[in-house]
């Protein structure tokens, strides 16, 4: 079942006992009127997931309708699924329980797709901010990645994400029938969003919009920040056979260059040649920066000739 014009909000939600109300109070602030929230707690140990309830329980009125449930820790891959199938909504949003939406969030979103039919998802700016929800950066995309903003509005949107993955987690808006044309998220995963992308990105579904859709929370507790260094390495395998199994798919030449450049940090890795990989790493990315440059001030020739 699917119910037009119905944005689906999924929260994962796992020990965010300390943003969860801010998280929700953000989607009940938001300015798009027909949204369900489903949320479902991973298995936290702490009083996420009755704050949660009790919430939306208070905010019903307000909702299309909502469901909250808790489950053992299953991952984010298998939680988020299991979401999907529970939305009824034509789109789908997803936001992780210690970040927050503004207050055009969503209709920003939509109406882009509505504008823009032959895309089928969207991303947008985001803030950083802090434990306390001070700003600390206008653009999280630009801060953390180095985004090059005319790339992501051009028809290279491809290049930008593909080559320097410049996309902040909360900021994504789609039709729910793109899990239906691209598949659903890697349960063997414990990162879905670089697998998933490059699926949408094969296929020219994801555009982006230029406006701040969320707040993206850096925190002492963020879970990329807490690895060990065995833990890390083992993330950056499966980054590296993400890429190495999308170089074989549709992408153009230099998309998958970059992504069968991954075989050498896979080796590199195998070898625990962590000083040989960093810099090698480093290497590559200058070496983006400088072609993705290039590509940029082409679009700008273009438009001026």
């Amino acid at each position: 079942m699917m119910i037009k014009d119905l944005v689906s909000v999924l929260i994962p939600c796992y020990n965010h006992e300390k943003y969860i109300l801010n998280a929700l109070e953000s989607v009940m602030n938001n300015d798009y009127e027909l949204k369900e929230i489903i949320l479902i707690d991973d298995g936290s140990n702490d009083s996420s997931f009755e704050k949660a309830a009790d919430f939306l329980a208070a905010h019903q009125a307000s909702l299309y309708g909502y469901q909250c449930l808790k489950q053992e820790n299953h991952g984010v891959t298998k939680t988020l699924n299991k979401m999907i199938g529970l939305a009824q909504g034509e789109y789908v949003t997803l936001l992780a329980s210690d970040d927050n939406m503004t207050e055009n969030s969503i209709s920003s979103r939509v109406e882009y797709l509505k504008k823009n039919p032959h895309k089928k998802a969207v991303i947008g700016k985001a803030f950083i901010v802090d434990e306390e929800n001070r700003i600390t950066s206008a653009n999280a995309s630009k801060k953390l990645f180095r985004a090059n903003t005319k790339l992501l509005l051009s028809d290279r949107i491809s290049k930008e994400l593909t080559l320097r993955w410049s996309v902040v987690g909360p900021t994504l808006l789609l039709k729910k029938e793109v899990y239906q044309e691209v598949g659903l998220y890697n349960e063997k995963l414990r990162v879905e969003d670089r697998d998933f992308y490059l699926r949408m990105l094969r296929k020219n579904l994801l555009g982006y919009v230029d406006v701040p859709v969320a707040y993206y929370r850096v925190h002492s507790g963020n879970t990329s920040r807490t690895k060990t260094m065995a833990q890390r390495a083992d993330l950056l395998k499966e980054i590296c056979g993400v890429n190495i199994q999308n170089s074989a798919f549709d992408f153009s030449w230099d998309e998958k260059l970059f992504l069968s450049s991954y075989r050498m940090d896979k080796a590199l890795i195998n070898r625990k040649a962590f000083r040989l990989l960093f810099a090698w790493k480093a290497a590559r990315a200058v070496l983006i920066d400088l072609y993705l440059l290039l590509v940029s001030k082409g679009i700008k020739n273009e438009r001026n000739s």
